[in-house]
């Protein structure tokens, strides 16, 4: 008797009165105690809502039936392929969807419905994968930001490797917390690729310049990463940077010339196969004639050996702080292995002379920067004399005002005093021009003197 009242009573009804019953029918089929014909018609009146022309009546149906574990999982799941703004409010909220789904709705729902499974309370990795793999931006940046979402690896690869150039998108991925060392990495590499792009797009510089700007800056951001990481992110660190090709002998000397020794521990251990504690013991060691066994087993570069053996010899003869700040260029280092590798000869002595010149130049400039930051954080405020007597300036005395008697400044000039004779003026006229007997100047000759007015 119910639905047959129902649907006699809606063929008539206007939107919002058929809206209005379809949330009573949902209330009592979800918390009235029915009985079993009654709740069996009640389910069957809600499924004849779902026919309902109006987008208002399927939407109250959502909003009731959303976060509801009672509700009737068929009314669910077609309320979710309903049009956005209903789908998305069962999409980001009903228990009842599994994973199979939820998978299936990211592939083929629009904008609304991927932002809405991305900001479900709990999301299982398989869902994520599947939103990393086909999902919208806006729908990634708010998988990332949902820490109830749990996120795969590949899964964090896939979203950089397809949305890694968005700047949006990298913020909202590092601030997740946890983010594996690897994947922040990548997000350095993006960043370096979006640089690189602008650069070059605008022509400032040549693109080869533009490239190893990026490179370098690529560099010291990854050795930023370094400094965060211990033992085994370490490891994954350089186990991902050689899987990438980052992994460059020109990266290991950067950090050795920042008095950093672990990432050439970690790289030695990684590419001679050989445990983290005997690699670090062995670079560790000063003098140690095992390094260069090791080096050669790791299958280092022969002609970089001697710069690499002067800046542990060098980090070793030094205290350096460490307190967690970001590794920077030491110029001490750098000039030891300057002359060590004096004594070299060829091309690589050449290139890597010409690159540690670039690094003397660029741990100068930051030195500079640093000194200029702590300056300005605690001076106070200064004046020209204090600068001139600070650098012990001496400056010339002001010259003393002349006296002058009130009437002589007060007085008129004389007409006669203005008066000057013609014989006194000479005038020279403008060139491609003469004088007439007036004094005004008229075009002459080009070959004609400039001609004077006599007396």
């Amino acid at each position: 008797m119910l639905v047959r009242s129902y649907l006699k009573w809606s063929s008539q009804a206007p939107a919002p009165e058929r809206a209005e019953a379809a949330a009573i029918m949902a209330h009592a089929y979800l918390h009235a105690q029915l009985s079993p014909e009654d709740r069996y018609e009640a389910e069957a009146a809600l499924t004849l809502a779902l026919d309902d022309p109006s987008a208002r009546v399927r939407r109250t149906l959502a909003e009731i039936l959303a976060a509801e574990p009672g509700a009737p999982p068929h009314v669910v799941a077609a309320l979710a392929a309903d049009q956005s703004d209903v789908g998305a409010l069962v999409l980001a909220r009903s228990p009842l969807l599994r994973d199979e789904q939820l998978v299936d709705f990211a592939a083929v729902g629009d904008t609304l419905a991927q932002v809405a499974i991305a900001m479900r309370r709990a999301l299982s990795a398989p869902v994520a994968a599947a939103l990393a793999e086909t999902a919208c931006l806006e729908a990634l940046i708010v998988l990332v930001r949902n820490m109830g979402a749990e996120i795969a690896d590949f899964s964090f690869d896939r979203m950089v490797a397809r949305m890694g150039s968005d700047g949006a998108f990298r913020e909202a991925l590092l601030e997740r917390p946890g983010l594996p060392v690897a994947i922040r990495q990548q997000l350095i590499g993006a960043v370096a690729q979006s640089l690189s792009r602008f650069v070059s797009a605008r022509a400032w510089v040549p693109e080869r310049r533009a490239e190893r700007l990026v490179q370098e800056a690529r560099e010291s951001a990854t050795l930023a990463l370094v400094v965060e990481c211990d033992g085994p992110d370490l490891a994954m660190l350089v186990a991902h940077l050689r899987d990438v090709g980052l992994l460059t002998p020109g990266l290991i000397l950067r950090a050795l010339l920042c008095g950093d020794r672990r990432l050439i521990v970690a790289t030695l251990a990684e590419l001679a196969q050989v445990p983290f504690n005997r690699a670090a013991g062995i670079v560790y060691e000063r003098g140690s004639s095992a390094f260069t066994a090791l080096y050669r087993r790791a299958r280092m570069p022969a002609a970089l050996e001697p710069a690499f053996v002067a800046a542990i010899a060098s980090i070793a003869r030094r205290v350096l702080a460490r307190d967690g700040a970001p590794l920077r260029l030491n110029r001490p280092i750098i000039a030891d292995v300057l002359h060590a590798v004096r004594a070299m000869n060829g091309a690589d002595a050449a290139a890597l002379t010409a690159m540690l010149y670039r690094f003397d130049a660029e741990a100068a400039r930051a030195e500079a920067r640093a000194l200029t930051a702590d300056i300005m954080a605690s001076a106070e405020p200064v004046t020209m004399a204090d600068i001139a007597a600070g650098l012990q300036i001496q400056q010339a005395p002001a010259p003393e005002p002349v006296a002058v008697a009130p009437e002589a400044a007060m007085a008129e000039p004389d007409a006669a005093d203005l008066l000057v004779e013609p014989a006194e003026i000479a005038l020279v006229p403008e060139p491609g021009s003469r004088l007439d007997g007036d004094g005004l100047a008229i075009p002459f000759d080009p070959d004609e003197y400039a001609l004077r007015r006599a007396a």
